[in-house]
């Protein structure tokens, strides 16, 4: 047994356990910036970034141990197991185990130690007593077998059932209580949706942070090659990665180890898919895996079916900073998963959370008091509320830093208004090419700008190369939650053409802030055409990008281009503004082919801006949720909320807030569609209420309900 190196356990990330009657303190939000004071005596606390008094501190360090576990075809994969010690012996108690499945190193992820360094961090969750465990994907590092491209390898029918076997071993040790959860960020929190899918008995919980979802390149902006390359040598070189693998225990010499990164010659990528229901040619030719649709395989929302059959309840976390098929893809699941689940956005980028071993500059929310949260109720059977609050959590940029993380009980969030802004003509303060404006109403007949497509435009120069259209100043400090939705309308003689856009805050001395996230609004125009999801897309549009579905532009034809851009939760301050910025070429990602054809001639776009062709934005503004108000017996009011109002938030009024033309109400009681109030005084002429949620959860500064009546 290789023994680890105790850990010092100041700065614990829950606090030792009071006397064993305590109060609890659930719901609010909380800045999780502001490191709290030793929890008072006799109060526990459970919410988002804080969690004192449930979970004791148990032990004071840690064993790792490392084998080869054999799967149900044969194949060893390699297995670090990390188990709680106290005052240098290993524990013998019967404890949960939190496991992750990585194509990334089980051992030294980026030269670091992965349990600790890794996203999540789950080393944190041993000392309050839970088994952590690693293992390397089939095909990677120290594991035999071969990988189907190797960090989405996971979903293909030869591994599929890994996971599913790992989690039943993990339950039959006998350091194991047979309670099993999972922990991971991107393509380990993949694999805990691929895991779900499975539905292994013993798998009780799954926490995964930053999962793609999908791997399409959203929008069909992807390399077209013409004539479709050659397939690749194979078997090929012994993969880089696999210099820092590292043995197992009982491999000393290595030999294990070099037999396994040998056989990963023989591992294979998917090849030519242009499209998302393309067959992998390399997969057809190596393996006979004829018709092999990867993008439909490696996607969670076409197995939304076996996971809702499964059941297993799940925690999901995303960044702002990230692309869109990580942000998009949370607010699809929160719409198709019927298991438990919760969900979080949070500030900066990919996988970026704070943890007891790591600050992140921006994101104070220590993603490991979650996973603790989560894990101790499902794994643990601890009742710390976890369950019972609003399922979603996010995080506002521009705000009040002790109130930019708030409750919601739907997403989208009540209030937010879907708010037109119509691409106008030149304005003072514009930018780019054309230094267009934003405005209430669509231009007039005819209206348009002609934009020569600039194949040089970059990260850096896109403001001043690309079309831009800005709005007027906000008079008032103003609140975008949600998905904004570009339609444009396009005519050009090219077949085709790339439009990527994004968000900026432009303030009142010219500064420019751009929105986080990578190139999230997006769309080839070939791939334009609408589609019916087989999910519920919460009325996202859909682009399938299926071969059948891609039509080319027909030359000086009027086209118009729908798609969204990834959720967000953002203030304009008052005096600032809002800038889109249009693009038509997108990066290449790291060793790829760039996307966007370059064409000589470069094309000439005409963007079209009249009542007949309202290209526009459409920002989520959130204002106050309207219902109606009607008179009831003796003088009450009945207020009807808007269908699918979420009545949990009726049950959770603000004492104190409820108006009735300017006077406070004398009482307010949730009834089957709203609320009942009853005036403080008869009210016989016009009637304006107004009030606040939230007496015991934060959501927000601007959840508030507004009605009107006579």
């Amino acid at each position: 047994m290789r023994i680890g190196r105790a850990l010092a356990l100041f700065g614990s990330v829950a606090a030792v356990a009071g006397p064993a009657a305590l109060a609890q303190e659930q719901g609010r939000g909380s800045d999780p910036a502001a490191a709290p004071a030793a929890a008072k005596a006799g109060v526990r606390v459970s919410r988002p970034g804080r969690y004192e008094g449930y979970s004791p501190v148990l032990y004071d360090g840690y064993a790792l141990t490392s084998e080869y576990v054999a799967v149900r075809d044969g194949t060893k994969l390699a297995i670090d197991v990390i188990r709680p010690m106290n005052q240098g012996r290993v524990v013998d108690t019967k404890l949960p185990v939190v496991w992750m499945n990585t194509p990334y190193d089980r051992r030294g992820f980026e030269g670091r130690f992965t349990p600790r360094d890794y996203p999540g961090a789950a080393l944190g969750l041993v000392k309050y007593g839970y088994v952590v465990a690693i293992a390397d994907m089939r095909g990677n590092y120290a594991s035999f077998g071969t990988a189907v491209h190797h960090n989405r390898t996971e979903w293909t029918k030869d591994a599929f059932w890994d996971a599913y076997d790992l989690t039943e071993w993990l339950a039959a040790q006998p350091w194991s209580d047979g309670k099993i959860g999972m922990w991971g960020c991107s393509a380990t929190g993949h694999s805990q949706w691929q895991a779900a899918a499975t539905n292994p008995p013993h798998l009780k919980a799954i926490f995964p942070m930053s999962a793609p979802s999908e791997y399409y390149d959203w929008g069909g902006i992807t390399a077209i090659k013409s004539p479709p390359p050659a397939l690749a040598a194979w078997p090929g070189e012994i993969p880089a990665n696999d210099a820092t693998a590292s043995p197992v225990d009982d491999d000393p010499g290595g030999k294990l180890l070099a037999a396994a990164k040998e056989g990963h010659r023989r591992n294979i990528d998917y090849g030519y898919i242009p499209f998302r229901d393309s067959a992998s040619p390399e997969l057809a030719a190596r393996y006979g895996w004829k018709d092999y649709k990867v993008h439909e395989e490696v996607s969670t929302f076409h197995h939304f079916a076996q996971i809702n059959a499964a059941a297993i309840p799940a925690y999901q976390a995303g960044n702002y900073g990230e692309d869109l098929r990580v942000k998009q893809g949370i607010a699809v699941k929160m719409r198709n998963v019927t298991a438990p689940l919760k969900s979080i956005y949070g500030p900066a980028s990919h996988c970026q959370w704070t943890s007891e071993y790591r600050p992140v500059p921006g994101n104070a929310m220590n993603i490991t008091v979650e996973e603790l949260r989560w894990f101790d109720h499902w794994l643990k059977g601890v009742d710390n509320g976890v369950t019972t609050e609003p399922p979603v959590y996010y995080y506002t940029y521009n705000t009040d830093p002790k109130r930019a993380w708030a409750f919601a009980w739907q997403w989208p969030v009540p209030g937010a208004r879907p708010t037109p802004f119509y691409f106008g003509a030149p304005g003072e303060t514009g930018a780019g090419v054309n230094k267009g404006s934003l405005a209430g109403t669509p231009g007039e007949r005819g209206a348009l700008d002609r934009y020569t497509v600039d194949y040089g435009v970059t990260e850096q120069t896109r403001d001043q190369r690309g079309l831009t259209y800005t709005s007027a100043p906000m008079t008032a400090d103003t609140t975008l939650t949600g998905h904004p939705l570009i339609n444009l309308w396009v005519r050009t003689a090219a077949p085709d053409l790339d439009v990527l856009a994004w968000l900026e805050d432009v303030a009142p001395d010219g500064k420019v802030t751009r929105f986080p996230g990578t190139d999230d609004g997006r769309l080839r125009a070939s791939h334009r055409a609408l589609n019916k999801a087989p999910w519920d897309m919460g009325g996202l549009p859909w682009h399938r990008s299926n071969a059948a579905d891609v039509k080319p532009l027909v030359k000086g034809q009027p086209a118009e281009l729908i798609f969204d851009l990834a959720p967000i939760s953002w203030v304009f301050k008052a005096g600032h503004r809002v800038r889109v910025v249009f693009a038509n070429v997108a990066p290449a990602r790291r060793g790829e082919t760039p996307p966007t054809p370059v064409l000589d001639p470069a094309p000439v776009v005409e963007v079209l801006r009249d009542a007949a062709h309202p290209s526009r934005i459409t920002l989520p503004l959130v204002g106050a949720v309207q219902a109606s108000v009607k008179r009831g017996p003796g003088g009450t009011l009945a207020l009807i909320f808007p269908a699918g109002f979420d009545a949990r938030y009726l049950a959770d009024v603000k004492p104190g807030s409820v108006m009735v033309n300017g006077q406070p109400a004398a009482s307010v009681t949730p009834a089957a569609k709203g609320l009942t109030v009853v005036p403080a005084a008869p009210v016989t002429g016009p009637v304006k209420v107004a009030g606040s949620f939230g007496e015991r959860y934060d959501y927000g500064a601007l959840m508030t309900f507004a009605a009107e009546g006579r």
